[in-house]
């Protein structure tokens, strides 16, 4: 308490002569912050203004005084009014003895741009230009803030406006002129609307950057945290960072904002935890936000004024080398492991697909520069195996994308050459097959160094002529007491002088590969009954009966993608077996039941359709609530609604990037 009372005599005192000498070169943070209350009150119509003040003669026409002798009294007023009401404010306990100088104060620059400008030699002038900083931003605003605020390293005063002033009583002896003066403001506060009402909002201790937290142990964050780095790479290509380069890592300080309209968030003491949800811009209430971060072009700060002191020089902290980075990338990077999708052979005239992981990526904006070194790939197989015609990433279909943290799940599709095939023919082998190795990197290297991942070969094949071909996904036709799946099969025999036709028998299906062990004996006899009848030349249509009853499909067991052996006769006498890939679909009335079970959704595409809009997350939000936030015209924002899915516990992701929905979030009618 006797600190407090010196605290404010010495406010007051200083007050009175920084107003009479206009001294600003050093001061304390106890007469910045006093002044500030000052022109709060001024703003509200409390305390007289300077230009009130200047009025000369007769000033009733502005609601003032007829002449001197009244101006003198009323001036006497509000003097006494003002340091009454400067004796009842509180200001946070530990700027009792923060010095203020100029070249350590930034006024109308938000504190949450600070932590990203590029310092050299310690000069801090450049956060006083007139200029954005290039480095990356906290969204949120609470990049340099107080961390785990405690009574002994920190305090605050929030949402302090006049009507905390005028709490308590006059004292009696104040005069009845004085007593009637304070009532008449006493009134005019009261009758202010909130939006008329100003508020101020103080922070002071030891301020951090969390953009130097990141750069100071690139050896130990995790991916969550690669977003600010990943910026830092660009801005190395770009030639804006120099050797020696640092950036702020902490001050002691005082940080404040004033503005117009009452918060609706709690007012919270000097002395007291932090109980409020409250955006405030110099608070973090955890250690570890995962908040995004943002180019600071892109960085829109509140609409308040912030004003930046700093007590002494603050620490700095070296900005990483391109080294530091790539050092940092491979060890957060994913295994180098792909996977199939579902089969490891290329069928005839259609692609086949692998799944790879790769990251971390900062955002969807990333996407563009995500590439796949195709000579990489297509150099890596023999001049007698140039099987493939081309390999594809695809970044650009976000329904084919799926998202964990801050991993990216891509398909890559692969075609092969059927002019090479068609060249190459031999009857020996009716197989031919090669490793492909994929490198896939971030199109923006500094010098000669990428970010980048070299996966392990994975073994591809495909099949000779003549191949099967036929629509992949098949969808079932209810026909009495079963289903039908029905599909047209051509034999491409290319240029070779044969044809498929009946004889001596229609082709057969021999072998079925993919089916669940569950199920593989009872589902793979009812494939191997499948029906071919001859249409033409090469060309038959092929029917699988199951029946209407069965158990081979349930609400995560959607679709059977296999693989079939087909053994067929050409017209020159030879008997071949060919392997053709097929997704077969459950039927609807197979999968439209209850379950307590969660959904498995492979692909963003399937998400999107299957989120029932209508179920409710909470009270207050539906699953199309959450859609519409992240919708712009007809796109949608699939990471970062993945993001606040897993945020409200609507989802979880799996290995492979698949994801879990709860049924109670998913229209079971659209499943199929």
């Amino acid at each position: 308490m006797k600190l407090k009372n010196n605290m404010k005599a010495l406010i007051i005192t200083t007050l009175i002569i920084l107003t009479a000498c206009n001294l600003q070169a050093q001061q304390t943070a106890g007469q910045v912050l006093g002044a500030e209350i000052i022109k709060m009150l001024q703003s509200d119509r409390i305390l007289l203004t300077q230009q009130e003040i200047d009025c000369t003669g007769d000033c009733s026409g502005i609601g003032l005084w007829k002449n001197d002798k009244q101006k003198k009294k009323t001036l006497k007023q509000n003097e006494e009014l003002k340091l009454k009401l400067l004796n009842k404010f509180n200001p946070p306990f530990y700027i009792s003895s923060g010095i203020i100088t100029d070249e350590l104060t930034f006024k109308n620059k938000s504190i949450g741009l600070i932590g990203s400008y590029i310092i050299r030699n310690k000069d801090l002038s450049v956060i006083n230009n007139d200029i954005t900083p290039a480095l990356p931003v906290m969204s949120s605003g609470n990049q340099t803030s107080i961390l785990n605020p405690k009574n002994s390293g920190s305090s605050y005063v929030l949402n302090y406006n006049s009507t905390n002033l005028f709490e308590g009583s006059l004292d009696a002896n104040v005069s009845a002129d004085f007593k009637e003066y304070y009532q008449a403001k006493l009134q005019l506060n009261t009758n202010l609307s909130t939006s008329e009402r100003s508020q101020i909002c103080i922070g002071a201790g030891i301020f951090e950057n969390q953009l130097a937290v990141i750069f100071g142990n690139l050896d130990q964050i995790g991916s969550d945290e690669f977003e600010p780095v990943y910026y830092l790479w660009s801005e190395y290509r770009k030639g804006n960072i120099k050797p020696g380069d640092q950036i702020i890592n902490s001050f002691e300080g005082l940080c404040y904002f004033t503005s117009k309209g009452t918060e609706s968030n709690n007012n919270i003491d000097a002395n007291g935890s932090l109980s409020s949800s409250g955006n405030y811009p110099f608070i973090r209430y955890d250690v570890k936000t995962n908040s995004n971060w943002t180019s600071s072009k892109k960085f829109t700060s509140q609409q308040n004024i912030y004003n930046v002191y700093m007590f002494r020089q603050p620490s700095f902290t070296d900005i990483p080398g391109v080294n530091d980075i790539t050092r940092c990338w491979n060890r957060l990077k994913p295994d180098s492991k792909i996977e199939y999708v579902s089969t490891n052979i290329i069928p005839a005239n259609s692609p086949m697909f692998l799944k790879v992981k790769f990251g971390p990526v900062p955002d969807s904006e990333a996407l563009s520069l995500i590439k796949l070194d195709e000579k990489f790939t297509l150099n890596a197989v023999p001049a007698n195996q140039q099987f493939i015609k081309s390999v594809k990433l695809i970044t650009n279909d976000p329904k084919r994308i799926t998202y964990d943290n801050e991993y990216y799940y891509f398909i890559i599709e692969i075609e092969r050459n059927e002019a090479f095939l068609t060249q190459n023919f031999t009857p020996l082998s009716n197989v031919i097959s090669a490793e492909l190795p994929f490198r896939i990197y971030y199109d923006n290297p500094v010098g000669n160094d990428t970010l980048d991942i070299v996966y392990a070969p994975v073994e591809i094949q495909t099949e000779r002529f003549p191949t099967p071909v036929c629509d992949y996904e098949i969808d079932p036709q209810k026909d009495g007491i079963s289903y039908q799946y029905k599909t047209d099969v051509s034999f491409n025999v290319s240029n070779y002088p044969i044809s498929i036709a009946n004889l001596p028998k229609p082709p057969e299906v021999v072998d079925v590969f993919g089916l669940p062990e569950s199920i593989e004996q009872s589902f793979k006899k009812y494939i191997t009954d499948a029906e071919f009848r001859f249409k033409g030349l090469n060309d038959f249509s092929m029917t699988i009966n199951i029946p209407v009853r069965n158990n081979f499909f349930n609400i995560n067991q959607r679709s059977h993608e296999i693989v079939l052996l087909i053994e067929f006769y050409a017209s020159n006498g030879t008997l071949y077996k060919r392997k053709l890939p097929v997704k077969l679909n459950a039927p609807a009335g197979l999968t439209e039941q209850t379950s307590t079970l969660p959904v498995l959704i492979k692909d963003n595409g399937e998400l999107l359709e299957l989120l029932n809009r209508n179920a409710p997350i909470n009270q207050d939000m539906t699953i199309g609530d959450l859609i519409n936030k992240h919708q712009t015209d007809s796109d949608t924002d699939v990471a970062n609604l993945v993001k606040d899915l897993k945020k409200y516990n609507v989802l979880t992701t799996s290995v492979f990037g698949y994801y879990y929905v709860p049924v109670k979030y998913i229209d079971v009618t659209k499943i199929r």
